[in-house]
């Protein structure tokens, strides 16, 4: 008989914590959720937190309370669309990928913003088997391409990186500024959104399937846009939902609409700089405040949905997780955390792999290397140890990670591949895979 090992799994938590966190989860009064950045968690009261939610859903310009679930009609006039393009041979019979086998309601709820002023709730829908799921994941892998060609387009901290240190200032008198789009996905009309996506379906060179195609399918994606919360359902009747595969494109192909008519039309002198991620813009330009002042009233007047709060600085700002300094004729980087920020990496006593957590530190220290100036970098690695240590890191393990990276250098950190690539066929290529049906 063969004798088989139960594996043996360790826990760090003493027997009074574990017995407050069961207690914690048994109770029903309070929600328990991740912030919206940060890394830190929120306790909230239960009777404030759907008091918040419905504030937010009682708002006509933007969502539409139901008298049912629409769930399961829904999903059929989703099927419907897929089988007439199926039809009409503008999608491949393989595209009933495209139909959610068995639908489920999505679920409505709140992220907190404790980065935020006033600590305000960001709106956010869970839609893991919603009808419109598959539709907007193949929406997601066709527009993608159409937003890494935008000219303001940033993929991540790493292609800022490569985008900062390859800029030079024209002038004296530096500034960089910052600009945020306020509710961006909520706010965006559905036929301005529609224009935009057509506008730039419309310039790839092979249209196959044909423009009206994903249009049709992003306009089911926004219309059948339902979910539940506490017991009511709602409709969302402007914008798209925050959650949804389909939304960080379909918006950063608004905004970027918008941008193509901002530059023409504004008069005055334009930023050196100008860059976006999905809602957060950053740019740098010589010359004087005033002139980034009147370009930042301009594009906050231009378009009626699109709002923006900015900041303008010859210091530092914050962009991503990036602090850039005027500094000479150049922009300078530093690290950024948000004073949320909680530095809770993997604790060492953990039931992981050593080789697992001894990974983390080389990789952390790595990230200042590749963003922190040499000066910069020495302060941020003492502060980097210090968090380690506090989550019971042997200083053996933090100093031989730290070793590693001092003998890195910058500039092979920096990765300039980041930098989108020209696209040399079209994303509505008809040998597009289709994402696999919902697991049933």
């Amino acid at each position: 008989m063969l004798d088989f090992k139960q594996r043996v799994t360790k826990t760090n938590l003493s027997p009074q914590e574990k017995e407050a966190l069961f207690f914690v989860r048994q109770r029903n009064d309070i929600v328990i959720k991740p912030t919206d950045k940060g890394g830190a968690v929120v306790i909230q009261a239960r009777d404030l937190v759907i008091h918040e939610a419905e504030r937010q859903l009682s708002d006509s310009a933007f969502y539409q309370k139901l008298d049912r679930d629409l769930t399961l009609d829904h999903n059929k006039k989703a099927a419907e669309v897929v089988h007439d393009a199926i039809s009409k041979r503008e999608l491949p019979s393989s595209a009933t990928n495209l139909i959610v086998d068995h639908p489920s309601t999505s679920k409505f709820y709140l992220l907190p913003k404790i980065h935020k002023p006033g600590n305000p709730d960001r709106p956010t829908v869970s839609a893991s088997n919603c009808p419109s799921k598959l539709l907007a994941t193949y929406l997601d892998m066709i527009t993608k391409p159409l937003v890494k060609i935008l000219p303001s387009y940033v993929k991540d901290t790493n292609h800022m990186l490569d985008i900062a240190h390859s800029f030079h200032f024209s002038g004296a008198h530096n500034y960089v500024f910052t600009m945020d789009i306020k509710s961006l996905y909520t706010v965006i009309p559905n036929n301005d959104g529609l224009l935009a996506l057509t506008h730039f379906l419309n310039k790839c060179t092979e249209l196959q399937p044909p423009t009206h195609t994903p249009e049709r399918l992003a306009e089911r994606v926004l219309i059948l846009n339902t979910f539940s919360f506490n017991g009511d359902y709602y409709q969302q009747t402007a914008g798209v939902a925050m959650g949804s595969r389909f939304g960080p494109n379909y918006a950063c192909l608004f905004v970027g609409h918008i941008e193509e008519q901002i530059f023409p039309q504004y008069r005055g002198k334009t930023p050196d700089l100008y860059k976006r991620y999905i809602d957060d813009i950053v740019g740098a330009a010589s010359g004087i405040k005033e002139g980034l002042e009147d370009f930042s009233t301009f594009v906050n007047n231009f378009h009626p949905s699109l709002k923006f709060t900015w900041a303008i600085s010859d210091d530092k700002l914050p962009f991503l997780d990036l602090y850039l300094t005027p500094s000479s004729n150049l922009l300078i980087t530093t690290i950024h955390y948000k004073e949320t920020e909680s530095h809770s990496y993997l604790n060492y006593s953990s039931s992981h792999p050593v080789r697992c957590k001894n990974s983390i530190p080389y990789s952390q220290f790595l990230r200042l290397r590749r963003i922190c100036s040499e000066e910069d970098f020495r302060t941020r690695s003492e502060e980097m140890t210090s968090f380690f240590i506090r989550r019971g890191y042997p200083p053996a393990v933090v100093n031989q990670a730290l070793k590693r990276v001092k003998s890195t250098p910058r500039e092979s950190t920096i990765n300039s591949n980041t930098a989108p690539h020209r696209r040399t066929n079209c994303p509505s290529c008809p040998d597009l895979p289709f994402p696999k049906r919902a697991s049933k």
